[in-house]
């Protein structure tokens, strides 16, 4: 599934993710917000949009991603939205965990 971000009109990001069912999992696969559009609040404003997604499944406990270990704007964005780092990397990017305690 694809979503544009938009501020009113403007698309400044999008994200894209996949529902896995067999492990219980929303995997947000992409997530980009436009460089000129970092640090006003999108970020996390997206990552709020996806966790109601997520919440709104009763067959989802907990969002996963992966991101480039050098990303470290978004390593902090994810950390301070209650990611936590698992400690192990997939295809050369570091694993976050989102639990949603249901």
């Amino acid at each position: 599934i694809t979503n544009a971000i938009y501020y009113d009109e403007e698309i400044v990001g999008f994200m894209m993710y996949t529902k896995n069912y067999e492990e219980n999992e929303l995997y947000l696969c992409r997530f980009m917000i436009d460089q000129k559009h970092q640090g006003k609040g999108y970020g996390k404003g997206a990552l709020d949009k996806l966790k109601e997604i997520a919440m709104s499944d009763e067959n989802i406990n907990t969002i996963k991603l992966s991101t480039n270990p050098t990303n470290e704007n978004g390593i902090r964005i994810y950390e301070k939205f209650g990611f936590i780092d698992m400690k192990y990397m997939d295809e050369g990017e570091e694993v976050f965990v989102l639990d949603l305690k249901k």
